[in-house]
């Protein structure tokens, strides 16, 4: 039933325990009826209904410190995935795998790094320059 259908019949409930035409029996459970929140379930969502989106932590800046990540590309909620919380609520940016990939590549093909960069990729890669395959 659609909200506006709702909306429709406790109005039409109000005009009838206003024009008081009811038994008394009918005006207590028109008065439990519409004493009950307009919204269908209390509870939570079934996690069919809950939104998700695809995640691909090899690519995502946010994989090093999120929670939700896994080893393969996999759907997760959108509330528990850092991107689509608020700037206030995520930690600070880190680098995917893959853009550490590219400057580990970029550094095994000779092509010019700047020191901070090297430095990074020392700290991030200590055992060489690319990824170990598990």
């Amino acid at each position: 039933m659609s909200r506006k259908a709702i909306q429709q019949v406790f109005d039409a409930g109000f005009v009838l325990k206003a024009a008081d035409i009811l038994s008394t029996e009918a005006s207590e459970r028109l008065e439990r009826f519409l004493s009950k929140p307009l919204n269908g379930s209390p509870g939570e969502p079934s996690r069919t209904h809950q939104e998700t989106t695809h995640c691909l932590p090899y690519v995502c800046h946010f994989s090093s410190d999120c929670r939700a990540k896994r080893s393969r590309p996999s759907k997760v909620l959108v509330r528990n995935c850092l991107r689509f919380n608020s700037p206030d609520h995520r930690k600070g940016s880190g680098i995917s795998e893959l853009a550490i990939d590219l400057l580990a590549k970029r550094r095994t093909d000779g092509k010019p790094l700047s020191s901070l960069t090297l430095e990074m990729l020392d700290c991030i890669r200590p055992n060489g320059p690319t990824r170990q395959q598990v």
